[in-house]
């Protein structure tokens, strides 16, 4: 999912963590984490980018029927992590 342009990234991101490794300060930790954010290498990251790791599956999205005024019955998709209605 990389490109060439992000190798300088990388680079820097290990140059950061071997002097927070050396050093054992905070001060650089949030800047690595930012980074590993950017790069899709935390949890976080991943979902941000909407990277899948092999084996993982998306969610599917639930089905909701909501009653219109006029009888008629609308089926809309919605994302049970987003609506709280959803179970």
């Amino acid at each position: 999912m990389w490109g060439p342009g992000d190798l300088q990234l990388v680079l820097m991101l290990l140059k950061m963590y071997h002097d927070w490794w050396e050093t054992g300060t905070t001060t650089q930790q949030r800047a690595i984490q930012i980074t590993m954010d950017s790069l899709g290498l935390s949890t976080k990251g991943r979902r941000d980018l909407r990277w899948l790791l092999p084996g993982e599956a998306p969610s599917a999205p639930v089905l909701q029927i909501e009653d219109a005024p006029s009888k008629v019955r609308r089926i809309r998709a919605v994302d049970p992590a987003t609506d709280p209605g959803v179970s």
